[in-house]
């Protein structure tokens, strides 16, 4: 049983102030501790010397660095001093932490089986242990955890969840949290209702922000991709079909709170005019702008444009997010269902396309 304490009530206050601090995570006492300035205790100590004749050919640096103690003459006098690197703090884009209604989760470059090891990594830095790991499903829960709050103490477990996300080559991680009186007997891992997590989750969104953190200071120190993890059973979020009447349409795997969220940031992104929607009904109603541009071969064909041309034509196109696709659950397809004429075909699949690219 691991413990972790220090959670008093001036946390809740943090937790109810949208989590800006969750820095009860960390320090000597918390469950995610910061061992970044523990180098500063490293001490220096004397080369291993052998006894005279023994074969010294097996000792060497661990960390060895080219040219260390030589020095660095230029040849020439143009050489030019390099512009230094700039630290930004502001997140990459290339990992992020996005909200819906009330889920939080992370998305990042990199397949389940790369991102698989960079996450075990930040399990074992901060010593806590995993019950169990499905590398197959991306799938990974700790054991039961003791939290302390004044003279109350609970029994706390977290799920996390590596998935496809919604463009190729990028994840997304899950936490969720379940949480019980202490008194309460542990309840076997076949007797998990993980479906009673709730979304918004205080303490599963705290985690979340810890292991952006970590993900974040790490990034240059990638771990090597999961043997396990590669064979991965899960699918892409999206994908781009023909339905039963030749329309191009976007099947997404997701909820449809989600989905028709992620449908409005891409048709934006993506750079057309959002002028309406209808929630209930599952509409947007978009003005896309179509054009004529040469190509290499010096034909011509219509492509989408976002203006400045005189000939460009504006269409009142209406596109339709709707649920229940194939009877699966937390599946929605996304297709233009009313458009006009001179909105043809090849118009129509660059329209989806493009909001496909901006998904997230």
């Amino acid at each position: 049983m691991i413990l972790f304490r220090g959670l008093v009530i001036a946390i809740y206050s943090l937790l109810l102030l949208g989590l800006a601090g969750c820095g009860w995570l960390f320090g000597e006492d918390g469950i995610v501790q910061d061992r970044r300035e523990e180098y500063r205790q490293a001490k220096v100590v004397e080369p291993l010397k052998l006894p005279e004749g023994a074969d010294n050919s097996v000792i060497r640096e661990l960390y060895y660095i080219p040219g260390a103690g030589q020095t660095l003459v230029f040849e020439t006098d143009k050489f030019k001093l390099p512009r230094p690197e700039i630290d930004v703090a502001t997140a990459p884009i290339e990992l992020k932490v996005y909200r819906s209604d009330n889920e939080h989760w992370i998305v990042l470059d990199g397949t389940p089986s790369q991102v698989w090891g960079r996450v075990q990594q930040f399990w074992e830095l901060n010593d806590i242990e995993l019950a169990s790991q499905d590398p197959s499903r991306g799938l990974m829960e700790t054991v039961w955890l003791k939290r302390e709050v004044e003279t109350d103490a609970t029994r706390d477990k977290f799920q996390l969840i590596i998935d496809y996300g919604l463009q190729e080559g990028v994840s997304e991680v899950h936490i969720k949290h379940l949480g019980y009186d202490y008194e309460t007997p542990e309840i076997p891992a076949a007797q998990l209702d993980w479906n009673q997590a709730k979304g918004g989750d205080p303490l599963a969104a705290a985690m979340t922000e810890e292991l952006t953190s970590f993900l974040l200071r790490t990034e240059n120190k990638t771990a090597p991709a999961s043997l396990l993890a590669q064979k991965f059973v899960g699918q892409p979020k999206s994908s781009l079909t023909v339905n039963a009447s030749g329309e191009w349409v976007i099947d997404l795997e997701l909820s449809y709170a989600r989905a028709w969220n992620a449908v409005a940031k891409a048709i934006d992104t993506a750079g057309f005019e959002l002028k309406d929607r209808d929630r209930e009904k599952g509409l947007y109603y978009v003005t896309a702008k179509s054009g004529k541009q040469q190509d290499k071969e010096g034909s011509f064909f219509s492509f989408l444009s976002f203006g400045g041309d005189e000939d460009v034509v504006s269409h009142e196109i209406t596109i339709k997010v709707a649920t229940g696709r194939d009877n699966k659950q937390d599946s929605v397809r996304v297709i233009i269902s009313d458009y006009p004429a001179d909105l043809t075909a090849p118009l129509r699949k660059e329209t989806i396309k493009r909001i496909k690219s901006q998904l997230i």
